[in-house]
């Protein structure tokens, strides 16, 4: 950092009452954690700001050339002390379950690991004005939910990264085009960029999630908790084709049918990784509640057609799968018991507008007449637990 510089006497007195300052977040942590609307924390965060911008002007006054190497390594363990003060309280940010306090967090560890790494006392003072920054922001947002307000962090958070990652080249040729025309398919239709817009202008994310489309070697989806991003495997695709194909979809619907139902897939990938990265509760099956999450987030916005290929989907592979045993033992519901819990939200949301699918037999009668109070519960509870997070 600033081995090798040293900092003057006076600098010296003024640096150690700002570690006094500073050494109060050890204080502040657990009441920001508990709430960003006390008076206190406001407070505290303002204090700690007002101590780091104290520490920058000093630094901004020092004359390099008289600097000895005592001094210097003094500076380097008081502003280590520092920073190390505030990584908890960054830490403690980011674990809060708060999609601001979590933005904040990162974009304060962020800001001291760019200190950390300064090669001298100009860098050093221009980096402790970003994490200033940064807190003053913290004390705006602070202010107005104290005053019972929602303030949009000023920074533009995170997103959903969409790419399509090409195939490798194979030596089948035509399983190698094969590839190349899906990933053209895929990368052509705008479901799936349409979908993380939709979710980043919805929701209020601390940091980018990459989602790749690529080939994998075997038909999944999933999402990464330690890279924390998505994989959409192209191999799904290939299979989604192939169970709606025996099902006896038209050959020229097929192309829609799985672009639809892989956007579905795609929103229960981003329910895993909303779960994950905003700490969302959860009781019961995950994958069932991130199944909910994508057919309430569509159908909310009357996007029907994502939910009815996935329907079809689940009645491919129920159909795929008779006179097999299922993996009952396994993390995701059956294929038909995920049908018939998506098909009754799909009725519960509007029994009018969806009659047809108990009239024409395809969602029993026993079923439907619960399926408004289940959908209803189920909405309801979504919208619950997304509003902290909420980027509007």
């Amino acid at each position: 950092m600033v081995t090798g510089r040293r900092y003057d006497a006076d600098f010296r007195s003024n640096k150690l009452r700002n570690m006094t300052v500073l050494g109060g977040m050890c204080c502040l942590v657990p009441l920001f954690a508990g709430s960003l609307a006390a008076a206190s924390v406001c407070d505290d965060i303002n204090d700690i700001a007002d101590g780091w911008n104290e520490m920058a002007e000093g630094i901004y006054q020092l004359d390099i050339d008289t600097l000895t190497m005592a001094e210097a390594e003094a500076i380097d363990q008081s502003v280590n002390d520092a920073a190390n003060t505030t990584y908890q309280f960054a830490d403690d940010l980011i674990a809060s379950g708060d999609s601001q306090s979590m933005e904040y967090g990162q974009h304060l560890s962020n800001d001291l690991d760019a200190m950390m790494q300064a090669p001298g006392l100009d860098e050093l003072g221009h980096a402790i004005d970003l994490t200033v920054d940064t807190l003053d922001e913290l004390v705006d947002i602070c202010d107005a939910r104290l005053n019972g307000q929602h303030v949009q962090s000023q920074s533009s958070g995170g997103q959903f990264v969409v790419q399509f990652v090409p195939p490798p080249t194979l030596d089948d040729p035509e399983i190698t085009e094969s590839y190349n025309a899906l990933r053209s398919t895929l990368e052509s239709a705008p479901i799936f960029v349409e979908l993380a817009d939709d979710i980043d202008s919805y929701i209020h994310l601390p940091h980018d999630i990459p989602v790749t489309f690529q080939a994998c070697g075997q038909a999944n989806a999933f999402y990464d908790p330690e890279p924390r991003a998505i994989v959409m495997c192209y191999e799904l695709f290939y299979e989604l084709a192939a169970a709606l194909t025996q099902m006896g979809v038209p050959d020229q619907e097929i192309a829609e049918a799985v672009t639809d139902g892989g956007g579905f897939t795609l929103l229960h990938e981003m329910g895993h990784a909303l779960v994950d990265i905003l700490q969302l509760p959860v009781t019961g099956r995950e994958e069932d509640s991130v199944d909910a999450l994508a057919t309430v987030l569509l159908l909310d916005v009357d996007d029907v057609d994502p939910v009815l290929s996935a329907l079809g989907t689940f009645k491919a592979w129920e159909l795929a799968s008779e006179g097999k045993a299922g993996m009952v033992w396994g993390e995701h519901s059956l294929s038909g018991q995920r049908y018939y819990d998506i098909l009754c939200m799909l009725y519960g949301s509007d029994p009018d507008r969806f009659q047809g699918v108990v009239s024409d037999g395809l969602l029993p009668e026993e079923r439907a007449v619960r399926c408004p109070a289940e959908w209803e519960q189920k909405a309801t509870s979504w919208d619950v637990i997304l509003e902290p997070h909420l980027a509007y």
